[in-house]
C-alpha cells in the first residue's frame, strides 16, 4: 500500500541515537528515522495524540538528498512511499513483534514549520541554502499512548 505523509516532523532519536541514522553495510547503505504526525483523538485531554511512524530507504540518492537536505530533529517534511510491516525479536523480552514500516520513495520540506504545507508540487526540488523548517509546540518525539502502540518499532 502506497502512503503519502504531509506535514510531519522528524522525532528525536531513541536514547543518544541521532534522529536520522545512516548505516553501511556489506549490501548497501541504509538511512533510518521516525516521524511524527499529530492526530485527532477523542478522549485526549486536547483532543490530539502524536503517532509515531518509522520511515527506511535503501535508495543512494534519496540517502544522499536526506543528505543534502540536511534533515534533523524537528524538521517538517512531506514523505511518500509503501507501508509494510516489518518483524523483529525484542531484544529485552526475547518476544517476536511486529509494526509499520514506510518506505521512502519521496522526501521534500514540508513548507512551513506551523504543520501548513504551502505548495508541496515543488517537492523533491532541494536548495542547499533552504533553511530547514524546525518542529514548534511540545513535541518532544515518541509519545506512547497506549500499552502496544500501533506506530512503535
Amino acid at each position: 500500500m502506497f502512503l503519502i505523509l504531509d506535514n510531519v516532523v522528524i522525532s528525536k532519536g531513541y536514547g543518544d541515537n541521532p534522529a536520522i541514522r545512516i548505516s553501511n553495510g556489506e549490501k548497501g547503505s541504509l538511512a533510518r528515522f521516525s516521524v511524527g504526525k499529530k492526530m485527532y483523538h477523542p478522549r485526549a485531554d486536547d483532543k490530539s495524540k502524536w503517532a509515531n511512524i518509522q520511515v527506511k530507504t535503501d535508495r543512494p540518492d534519496l540517502i544522499e538528498q536526506i543528505k543534502r537536505m540536511q534533515l534533523k530533529e524537528g524538521s517538517w517534511v512531506n514523505l511518500k512511499g509503501e507501508i509494510r510491516v516489518e518483524a523483529w525479536q525484542d531484544q529485552t523480552t526475547k518476544e517476536e513483534k511486529e509494526g509499520y514500516v514506510l518506505y521512502l520513495a519521496s522526501v521534500s520540506y514540508s513548507g512551513s514549520s506551523s504543520g501548513k504545507s504551502k505548495n508541496s508540487d515543488s517537492a523533491t526540488e532541494v536548495s542547499e541554502t533552504k533553511p530547514t523548517p524546525q518542529a514548534s509546540g511540545n513535541f518532544t518525539g515518541f509519545e506512547n499512548f497506549s500499552e502496544n502502540a500501533f506506530f512503535d518499532v
